[in-house]
């Protein structure tokens, strides 16, 4: 039955190969290769030093790092409260919370536009309708006459 029959292939390695010298078994006959690969050689033996103005030891001699960071950051909550807005600023309560958004102040300039316009247009259609009364009036008064 060849189906049935099994390889060594499929059992593990409870000793694997070790790696080395010398693995291609060239070292027993001709004592060593002489190549040797780009891997191999030592690389990045020497550090980057610091270079005058990056805060090298001899720049932080006599700094008072403490007064810098307070200054910047005095100056940083400057900025900020200059942006503030007006209405951040305002001291009174609103005394009804929940009618904050009802606040007439705040109301957008487009809304008023909107309103007016609309005033207008009213009034426009009230002076239409009063001539239109005032022409049906005279044409039945000269009916009368007539």
């Amino acid at each position: 039955n060849i189906a049935g029959a099994m390889t060594t292939a499929h059992r593990p390695t409870f000793h694997p190969v070790q790696g080395g010298k010398n693995q291609s078994g060239f070292e027993i006959v001709a004592g060593g290769s002489a190549k040797l690969s780009a891997r191999d050689l030592p690389g990045h033996t020497n550090l980057k030093r610091r270079q005058d103005g990056q805060y090298s030891q001899m720049d932080m001699v006599g700094r008072d790092l403490r007064a810098e960071l307070e200054a910047r950051e005095t100056k940083a909550k400057s900025k900020t409260v200059r942006k503030a807005p007006a209405m951040l600023m305002n001291d009174e309560p609103n005394p009804f919370p929940e009618d904050a958004d009802d606040d007439p102040e705040v109301s957008s300039n487009s809304d008023d536009d909107d309103e007016d316009d609309e005033e207008e247009a009213l009034k426009r259609e009230l002076a239409k309708i009063k001539a239109e009364r005032e022409e049906q009036l005279r044409k039945e008064e000269e009916a009368r006459q007539a």
